[in-house]
């Protein structure tokens, strides 16, 4: 699922720059309104939410599209959790101290080699 902030000032039909809204109103956590084109009568609805609702969206899809990939048989769960798998792991760290142990953005490290 992807997410991003997007203007919406053109007519996605006509591409004129007359879109006017025509009615708010206030939906929990966002804003839906509804928009009318003068030039061409297309209708759209957008839903404005919050800065932080919006991050906190997009970390939350995040963390899925991880557990999706981990649940997905094509995917195998050894490139999720690689530094456990690696023989450079000592338990609790990487010998090679590397800071990215265990996180993120340890799942493409180029050093990674698998234990014997």
């Amino acid at each position: 699922m992807a997410f991003k902030k997007q203007l919406l000032p053109t007519c996605p039909t006509c591409k004129e720059p007359r879109l006017r809204v025509i009615e708010t109103e206030a939906t929990g956590a966002s804003v839906r309104r509804r928009k009318k084109c003068d030039a061409c009568g297309h209708r759209v609805t957008t839903h404005e939410i919050s800065e932080e609702a919006f991050n906190a969206s997009k970390q939350n899809a995040v963390v899925l599209n991880k557990i999706y990939a981990a649940l997905n048989k094509d995917a195998p769960v050894m490139d999720v959790i690689k530094c456990f798998d690696c023989k450079f792991n000592n338990g609790d760290h990487c010998s090679l101290d590397l800071p990215e142990f265990g996180t993120d953005e340890a799942y493409d490290c180029n050093l990674f080699s698998p234990s014997p």
